[in-house]
């Protein structure tokens, strides 16, 4: 597969909040993304949710991106500092998040200060929260807990007594329930944004 190459044009779009733009940045830089999550972490369920999370807060703070050569170590640093995140939340992996911290792992780049800018539509939100009032019980509770409450899957394993498999997979079948009642209605990027300005609010 040929490197993707992010245009003036596309990272202009971008800016003017284009969805398609932010469809061919998320397809041009997920894998690298993801491989990158996976490689700190070593656990694919992290890593996915590290990765959704950069490209949340790229559509969310793509106001503060000066120029198309910063949105690459962006997206990276982001997602460096979500996964050290859950290193120090694990004491599993303490030694693991000291090896990382004191590493630089190539994310070096130039970057101005973000500042955090949401603009919530009340209409598409009250349809996200439609939709979640409808998931099975145990599924909602999870949901709510881990992107509404913003505990970690470990804090919410403990909460409800189940084990962290069990976590990630109640989270993937909301995620995926959700998808499955609002993309009748809504894009699917409309989707992924809904969801990231609920775990972000």
């Amino acid at each position: 597969m040929p490197k993707f190459m992010l245009t003036q044009d596309t990272f202009d779009a971008l800016k003017n909040g284009d969805q398609r733009a932010f469809l061919t940045i998320y397809e041009g830089y997920r894998d690298a993304v993801y491989i990158a999550s996976y490689n700190m972490l070593k656990v694919e369920e992290e890593a996915e949710d590290v990765t959704m999370k950069a490209f949340f807060t790229l559509w969310k703070e793509r106001d503060e991106l000066s120029e198309p050569s910063h949105l690459r170590n962006y997206l990276f640093l982001v997602a460096r500092n979500a996964c050290l995140d859950i290193l120090k939340m694990n004491q599993r992996r303490n030694n693991l998040y000291k090896e990382y911290q004191q590493s630089s792992i190539g994310l070096t780049g130039s970057l101005e200060q973000l500042h955090e800018k949401e603009r919530i539509h009340a209409d598409l939100l009250a349809q996200l929260f439609h939709a979640i009032k409808h998931l099975p019980e145990k599924t909602r509770e999870v949901f709510i807990l881990r992107y509404y409450v913003g505990k970690s899957a470990d804090e919410v394993a403990n909460l409800m007594g189940i084990s962290i498999k069990a976590v990630y997979n109640q989270s993937q079948d909301a995620t995926k329930s959700l998808r499955r009642q609002l993309t009748p209605h809504l894009p699917e990027l409309a989707f992924l944004v809904l969801l990231g300005l609920l775990i972000h609010r």
